[in-house]
C-alpha cells in the first residue's frame, strides 16, 4: 500500500496503487455480471415449467367455474320446465342449448370475441365465437331407441340430436329425474378431426377413442391432455382422467391436440 495515503484519500490511492490497473477492475466486474446472468438464466429455465403448470391449472380452474355456471343454468331450466332438461338444439328458434339458455336468462348471452361461460379457456377458440363452438352437451342418445336416460313415452321419434324442445314431430325429452347422478352431460368437447375445436354437443359412446371426424367427443385437454372437466346431473363439476371415461363406457373421447 502507498505509505503516502491517508484515511481520506484511501480509496483514491487504492485505485492508483501499483499493479492495479483500471482495465483489470472493469474486466473483473464484467465477469461477475456474466456469472449473475448465467445464474438467472438457469433459474428461469428451472422455473418456466412450474410457471406453465400454474398457468394451466388456472385455466383448468376457470373451466370448472364455467361448467359450474352452465350446469346450474341447465338445472334451473329443468326446475321451470317440469323436470325437462334443455334441448341440445332448439330447432324452432334456431338455437343450441347455450344460446337458448342465454336468451331465456338462465346464463349470460355469449358475445363474440369475449371470454364467456360457454367456452373452455384452455383450447381454441379460447373465447366465445359462435353457438356451435362451445362446451359439449350430451345428446341423450345417438339414434339408439330405448336408451336408459330418455323418456320415450313422451313425444318420440329417434333422432341423432337427442333431446329437443317440444313442438315438432321428432321431439323427445330428457328428464332430470331419469338421469343417474353420475351422468356427465356437459363437458370439454371436440369434433374429432371435423373442424370444430369445441362443439356444442357430445354423442353417446362406449369409452373408446373417437377416430371418426363426424363424432362429437369428450376432449382431454387439461394437464398435458390427460384430463377433462365434466359437469354432472347432480350439479357437481369434476376433473377426470381418461381411465374414468374408459371405465364408464358412456362417451367417446380423444386427447388429440388438433381438430
Amino acid at each position: 500500500m502507498n505509505r503516502n495515503c491517508n484515511l481520506i484519500d484511501y480509496s483514491r490511492c487504492l485505485s492508483t496503487a501499483p499493479g492495479l490497473r483500471r482495465s483489470q477492475a472493469i474486466k473483473f466486474t464484467l465477469i461477475e455480471l456474466l456469472i449473475v446472468i448465467a445464474i438467472i438464466a438457469i433459474l428461469a429455465a428451472m422455473l418456466l415449467p412450474v410457471l406453465n403448470q400454474a398457468r394451466d391449472k388456472a385455466k383448468q380452474a376457470k373451466c370448472i367455474s364455467n361448467l359450474k355456471q352452465c350446469v346450474t343454468g341447465a338445472l334451473m331450466y329443468a326446475g321451470d320446465y317440469k323436470d325437462m332438461l334443455p334441448a341440445a338444439t332448439f330447432q324452432s328458434v334456431g338455437a343450441t342449448w347455450t344460446k337458448r339458455l342465454g336468451q331465456l336468462g338462465y346464463l349470460p348471452v355469449g358475445e363474440a370475441g369475449r371470454p364467456g361461460v360457454f367456452v373452455c379457456p384452455a383450447f381454441a377458440p379460447f373465447s366465445y365465437k359462435n353457438q356451435d363452438e362451445t362446451y359439449g352437451y350430451w345428446t341423450g342418445g345417438c339414434a339408439r331407441p330405448n336408451h336408459d336416460a330418455v323418456d320415450w313415452s313422451l313425444l318420440g321419434k329417434d333422432t341423432y340430436y337427442g333431446v329437443h324442445e317440444k313442438g315438432s314431430a321428432d321431439d323427445h325429452y330428457l328428464r332430470l329425474g331419469r338421469l343417474e347422478s353420475s351422468r356427465a352431460f356437459i363437458m370439454d368437447s371436440i369434433r374429432n378431426g371435423g373442424g370444430n375445436p369445441q362443439i356444442y354437443m357430445v354423442a353417446t359412446g362406449n369409452g373408446t377413442v373417437s377416430g371418426d371426424g363426424s363424432v362429437k367427443a369428450a376432449h382431454f385437454r387439461h394437464s398435458g391432455h390427460t384430463t377433462a372437466n365434466f359437469a354432472f346431473a347432480d350439479g357437481r363439476v369434476q376433473n377426470k382422467n381418461i381411465g374414468w371415461v374408459r371405465q364408464e363406457k358412456k362417451l367417446y373421447y380423444t386427447d388429440r391436440n388438433t381438430f
